[in-house]
């Protein structure tokens, strides 16, 4: 049982530093999409979901190493930082964070499904959420920056020039740089009103729609999101697996109760009492340490002789004087004849 409880300890370590891993991932990809383009592209949605990544990631790092340092004091029962506590803390965390990623890969998995099925209409058919949203971004940047061009945005124009439709180029002499109003171009008038019909009525009119830069760059736009996004899944998609296995067996770590010796069990059986000695107070433990101070200095000093009246004592009693024997031995002369010495 020892050896299988080493083993999942050991299991645990290694799931936990591929969590580790995923952390710092997370805490990387944050950092990037701050300092990328897409933060400047639409600073509410993504700048917040970047600093949620990094915030998340930095709390995982955190428990992380609570988690390493519970399986290590698996064993031991007392006090608030006790590995049984600690792993349940670091499980009731785990838990928590995988309904979190479990909604947030449906939710994701369930946009990017949407947008690959437009690719395989060729970028036709009705707006979804994330169609609004990348719509409304690109229109408005792109009329923004059509005649003079925001240094900010010179990665949508750059993007515009190399993967739009000739018509929308801007830098490269296109023919609508600085002016909408020639055939085939995205005008800006036709555009809001297009797109003010689809918001309120769901008018899905595509030659109306067809006015504004996004739906002209659809197709290309949504592949270059879905490149973007596709390993940020995945990466959600490993981290749900490497939180279930450690749900797993963190669960039994902490069930796990480590094997008692045979003291332990004849006192658990009865067999054995347990005695225990009472706390003394520090004044009673200094009258005790007194006492056997005095006791040990007596016993250096030797015996002080026997006291009187005791014949109990240990003292080496003196021979008596010679003149003392004498008498004896003289009355004891004159005594019975049945008393003579022979």
């Amino acid at each position: 049982m020892s050896r299988l409880n080493d083993t999942i300890k050991f299991g645990v370590l290694v799931v936990n530093s591929a969590l580790l891993l995923v952390s710092l991932v997370a805490i990387l990809t944050g950092a990037l999409v701050l300092t990328g383009n897409w933060a400047d592209f639409d600073p509410e949605t993504f700048e917040a979901t970047a600093l949620w990544a990094c915030v998340i990631g930095s709390v995982l790092l955190i428990l992380t190493l609570v988690g390493c340092f519970g399986a290590i004091t698996q064993t031991e029962r007392e006090g608030i930082c006790s590995g049984r506590r600690l792993l349940s803390a670091y499980q009731i965390f785990l838990i928590v964070l995988l309904i979190l990623f479990i909604r947030l890969g449906i939710e994701g998995k369930t946009t990017i499904d949407s947008m690959e099925w437009t690719l395989d209409n060729r970028g036709q058919g009705e707006y979804d959420k994330g169609d609004m949203l990348l719509a409304d971004k690109i229109n408005n940047n792109y009329f923004s920056n059509l005649c003079l061009p925001d240094p900010s945005s010179a990665w949508l124009i750059d993007f515009v020039d190399k993967s739009c439709p000739s018509s929308m180029q801007v830098s490269r002499g296109g023919k609508c740089a600085c002016d909408t109003t020639k055939a085939d171009c995205p005008d800006e008038d036709g555009c809001e009103t297009a797109m003010a019909r689809w918001k309120e009525d769901k008018v899905y009119d595509k030659d109306a729609l067809a006015l504004c830069p996004y739906h002209v760059c659809r197709y290309q736009v949504l592949a270059e999101v879905i490149d973007t996004v596709d390993p940020i899944l995945d990466i959600i998609a490993v981290a749900i697996y490497i939180i279930g296995a450690m749900i797993f067996l963190t669960c039994l770590l902490i069930c796990y109760n480590p094997h008692d010796d045979t003291a332990a069990q004849l006192i658990k059986t009865g067999v054995l009492v347990e005695k225990r000695v009472p706390k003394s107070s520090p004044r009673k433990q200094q009258q005790q340490r007194r006492q056997t101070r005095g006791g040990s200095a007596s016993s250096r000093q030797g015996p002080t002789g026997p006291a009187r009246g005791h014949r109990g004592s240990n003292a080496v009693r003196k021979p008596p004087p010679r003149g003392h024997r004498s008498s004896n031995a003289s009355h004891g002369s004159n005594g019975p004849p049945g008393h003579n010495r022979l």
